[in-house]
């Protein structure tokens, strides 16, 4: 694309907060402590599933230095949950999993409350368990959720364990696939992850005389928390506040409500602080993984390639409890089908509970499993056929004017343009046979979203001071993604000034403005959007001013490098300083740029192109992998990927988020798999859940290509989340070039590619 002649934004920019992180001084909500603050510790169930017959918290209350035990009855009988209302704070009648929350205790120190959690006295009657998502969904299996068709939302097509079914159908499949000259089919698992961030749930919870809860809490969604703890408490949102602290990583794990009523709830009762840590088998069992799937495709096509019929499922296990959102599984079948042109396609989704460990978000909801399935079915095939997989993928690809399975008409697709430049990138690869070595790709869309211009609500209002510094104010948390620097980049570029002139401010959801939180790849465009057209209204209520004073038609006045400047006319710049002083003494007062007359035109542009969906951002992985013939390990030795960003505010962040993807997905591809048996993790540690390290990630080349959208802020879009979404299916495909062995479930561990080459020798 042409870059126009840009200030700050399209340049290179270390994040505001890097150095502090890189020396260690950031502050976590671990390193605040309030005096007289208690501990608190959590009472878990032991059992998948049970009835809860009684709760004895007697001896625990009567212990010394037990300030206070709570359970279900100390709350109201209220469910939350980010999509479907499904949960308390704690289990009422019947835990679900285990590791759900029954009880808690806050006390002077951790081995007292430790203590206190020996003498609560809970009896249960234990009830049969179902942990397999296939049976789960057959007629007569054990119940879950008795009580589902009351949850909120009650608009789902749900029925005994099935919490939702969505099903696509264009063109006729059955017929389509009778006329195919190839018909390929198979089955792929992919596995129960967790987000992998570093630092654990953390939450200090404070009661004051006024009567109000202030929480502090690793949180990207302080708004969202707020609401759910308002229900929770029974109390007003007036009267609880949510200051959302620094985030040791996120990637998805940190937006939902966990801890946080745990420890609002001790405070009320006991009227002093309290905080609550969790361990490690905690954070496994007691948070949100990403679902583990099941996905069956059947793909028709002619001798050339062309698709012409596609059938697929995906069965989500979403565990006891699901916090994903999921008001639509649409999306999810795009992810099912992949970017390519199908005229008939039959696609459905399920969601099942289970009593296996609740799911929610993690990196890329519901997409790396799918995109795992979708590009191994395209390498299959273009393998029977004998086509280049990219050739494959380029005469399938979506281009503009097609459209998508769930409605909608795509423009601003690039994703030809990124198969054309992965295609030029391996041609200049030495590429001489080499034993036991193997090269793969694999295609990937993320952002595909059902709104016009994936638009949805959300504020930002910046203000400017008397001398003439800045100040955005935005409730959007700082999660590790860099969107802080980002939007200050933004609001400098509009005013043509530094970006050490703009302060952003987003301390607690009583001072920032209301904002569903950061995630799902679209806070640059979405939040993005809004904060730019915040910053113009502030700048041109200014210029309006100084054009008032000044006898100066707006339009001939320019700000950059912090002073305004005069086109066409004879007339010294004023700097932003004088104007920023002028202006709190006018009659006016001092300016607040909210943007809402801009917002509200450009959802009206929105509006009107009904049916067009601004093009999602598109790249692929491409791995070199080679194969140990004696043992199945794979060791990657060469990673490279290109996203379109649309257009790339802040480069250095877009190829910090595609290598932080790269390495997300060949955790996904090789060696994360938390392994459940009866219900119980096995593995819930960071010493026995592999997440990569140094050694198991070469250095990962990275390509930014630049294909605007139309309505993101300079025509940036979203790609973090989808970076790691093709890179398993890039390492599968580099595996079965390496070794002639196709896994299909993921992950693609030494045993599992070592008893297929056994099987594949056996055959001959």
């Amino acid at each position: 694309m042409i870059r126009g002649n840009f200030h700050t934004i399209g340049k290179a920019v270390v994040r505001g907060e890097a150095a502090l992180k890189a020396s260690g001084l950031t502050e976590y909500t671990a390193d605040h402590h309030i005096p007289g603050q208690l501990v608190v510790k959590v009472l878990r169930s032991p059992h998948p599933h049970a009835r809860i017959l009684s709760i004895d918290t007697g001896r625990a209350e009567a212990m010394n230095g037990v300030a206070g035990v709570v359970t279900s009855k100390d709350l109201p009988k209220i469910k939350v949950g980010r999509w479907i209302s499904d949960r308390g704070v704690f289990a009422w009648d019947m835990v679900r999993h285990i590791g759900e929350a029954v009880a808690a205790v806050a006390a002077v120190d951790e081995e007292t409350a430790l203590k206190a959690l020996d003498l609560i006295k809970v009896d249960y009657e234990v009830l049969p368990a179902i942990f397999d998502p296939i049976k789960a969904m057959e007629p007569g299996s054990v119940m879950v959720h008795e009580e589902m068709a009351s949850y909120s939302p009650g608009k789902r097509n749900c029925q005994g364990n099935i919490l939702q079914r969505d099903r696509i159908t264009i063109g006729n499949a059955d017929s389509a696939f009778a006329g195919a000259d190839v018909v390929h089919e198979a089955t792929y698992i992919t596995p129960l992850n967790h987000p992998g961030y570093t630092q654990i749930h953390h939450c200090i919870a404070r009661f004051d005389a006024t009567g109000k809860v202030t929480v502090w809490t690793s949180t990207k969604t302080p708004f969202g928390i707020r609401q759910h703890l308002a229900l929770v408490l029974g109390l007003p949102m007036s009267r609880v506040m949510v200051v959302a602290g620094m985030c040791g990583g996120d990637f998805g794990g940190k937006g939902s409500l966990i801890l946080e009523g745990i420890c609002a709830c001790l405070a009320m009762k006991t009227g002093k602080p309290v905080s609550l840590a969790f361990t490690w088998a905690e954070e496994f069992s007691s948070t949100f993984l990403r679902t583990k799937a099941i996905t069956h495709l059947k793909t028709g096509v002619r001798k050339d390639g062309t698709i012409v019929a596609m059938q697929g499922q995906v069965i989500h296990d979403c565990g006891a409890y699901m916090d994903a959102v999921g008001s639509t599984l649409g999306p999810d079948m795009a992810f099912i089908q992949g970017p390519y042109r199908c005229p008939n396609v039959d696609l459905s989704a399920v969601l099942v509970y289970t009593n296996n460990p609740p799911t929610g978000h993690v990196r890329g909801p519901r997409c790396p499993q799918e995109v795992f399935p979708i590009e191994s079915h395209i390498d299959e095939i273009a393998h029977k056929l004998n086509i280049d997989p990219i050739e494959m993928r380029m005469r399938n690809i979506m281009q503009d004017g097609d459209k998508l399975c769930f409605g909608g008409v795509l423009r601003n697709v690039s994703a030809g343009q990124i198969l054309e430049a992965t295609r030029d990138y391996m041609k200049k690869q030495k590429r001489h046979p080499e034993p036991n070595t193997g090269w793969g790709i694999a295609l990937g869309q993320y952002n595909l979203h059902p709104l016009p211009g994936g638009m949805q609500a959300t504020s930002g209002c910046v203000k400017i001071n008397d001398d003439g510094t800045l100040v955005l104010l935005s409730g959007t948390s700082e999660q590790g993604a860099g969107i802080v620097t980002v939007l200050q980049q933004i609001v400098a570029e509009e005013f043509g000034v530094s970006m050490d002139r703009v302060t952003v401010s987003n301390a607690d959801s009583d001072a920032a403005p209301w904002e569903r939180g950061t995630g799902a790849s679209q806070t640059t465009t979405r939040v993005g959007a809004a904060v730019r057209l915040a910053a113009q209204d502030a700048r041109d209520q200014l210029l309006g001013l100084a054009a008032s004073k000044m006898d100066v038609d707006p339009k001939n006045m320019t700000l950059s490098q912090g002073k305004v400047y005069f086109n066409n006319i004879e007339r010294e710049p004023v700097s932003l300083k004088e104007l920023a002083a002028e202006m709190v003494l006018s009659r006016g007062g001092p300016i607040l740029g909210t943007g809402l007359n801009l917002r509200k035109e450009m959802f009206k542009k929105i509006e009107e192109e009904k049916g067009i969906i601004d093009g999602p951002s598109y790249g692929t992985s491409v791995v070199k992998v080679s194969v140990d013939p004696d043992t199945g390990e794979v060791k990657v030795l060469k990673c490279y990927s290109i996203w379109d960003a649309g257009f790339a505010i802040n480069p250095s962040n877009v190829e910090g988020q595609i290598e932080g993807g790269v390495v997300c997905g060949i955790g996904y591809g090789l060696t994360e798999d938390i392994i459940v048996k009866d219900g119980r993790i096995l593995n819930n540690s960071l010493v026995d859940y592999c997440l990569p390290v140094s050694t198991d990630v070469p250095k990962v080349e990275t390509e930014i290509m630049e294909v605007p959208s139309t309505w993101g802020p300079y025509g940036a879009k979203g790609l973090a989340e989808g970076a790691n979404g093709p890179v398993a299916a890039a390492v599968a495909n580099a595996v079965f070039n390496a070794s002639g062995v196709r896994i299909r479930e993921l992950p693609l561990t030494r045993e599992r590619i070592f008893m297929g080459m056994k099987a594949k020798n056996r055959k001959g």
